[in-house]
């Protein structure tokens, strides 16, 4: 009987410290703002776990990290970001704890990756574009590097033309088929 009293303290006691958790903290969306130049894009990035996927003009998409409901000196969250240039190829990965840029009430999380290669954090109400966002004003490109520098693995011609193009001509088979008729075969040698 006394686990039974004991155990149920403990239940209490764990639902009560849950709950002034819950309210000590604000839950809002997260989006992130791409300020690099056209030729790089963040391509992935989360903020202390919470995934944000592609970074860019700030659309708020995701559940963001849980925020204190007031900021307070010494704020940080740990911001990880995958960089892709498709102009050279290549790219690479970086992570940061970057300090939160100071709010009066929550508000959604918006991730600014700056041109200067600085990373900044503004928990607002306000999107990025309006006039009373606390944040960087920092032009936001509107890019698709995918299609300005494409890829030499990507193909972009149709299927008709890569056909075309596929050495298809008669070779000559040992023995004979039994039509004594050729074959069309794809030389692979050729593809090299």
């Amino acid at each position: 009987m006394k686990k039974i009293i004991r155990w149920r303290r403990v239940m209490r006691f764990g639902f009560i410290v849950a709950i002034v958790l819950m309210a000590s903290s604000a839950s809002a969306s997260m989006g992130g703002i791409d300020h690099l130049p056209d030729y790089l894009s963040v391509s992935n990035f989360s903020v202390n776990r919470a995934a944000g996927f592609q970074a860019a003009d700030g659309n708020v998409s995701v559940p963001s990290p849980s925020m204190p409901r007031k900021w307070r000196p010494g704020l940080t969250v740990h911001v990880k970001w995958t960089v892709s240039d498709w102009k050279h190829g290549g790219g690479g990965n970086y992570e940061a704890d970057v300090p939160v840029d100071p709010y009066a009430e929550p508000g959604n999380v918006y991730v600014h990756f700056l041109a200067d290669g600085n990373v900044r954090v503004v928990v607002s109400n306000y999107y990025p574009w309006s006039p009373k966002y606390p944040g960087p004003h920092d032009p936001i490109p509107q890019k698709q590097p995918w299609n300005d520098f494409p890829q030499s693995w990507v193909d972009r011609r149709s299927v008709s033309e890569r056909l075309k193009n596929m050495d298809m001509q008669p070779k000559p088979q040992t023995p004979a088929s039994p039509e004594g008729k050729q074959r069309l075969v794809r030389n692979p040698i050729d593809d090299r």
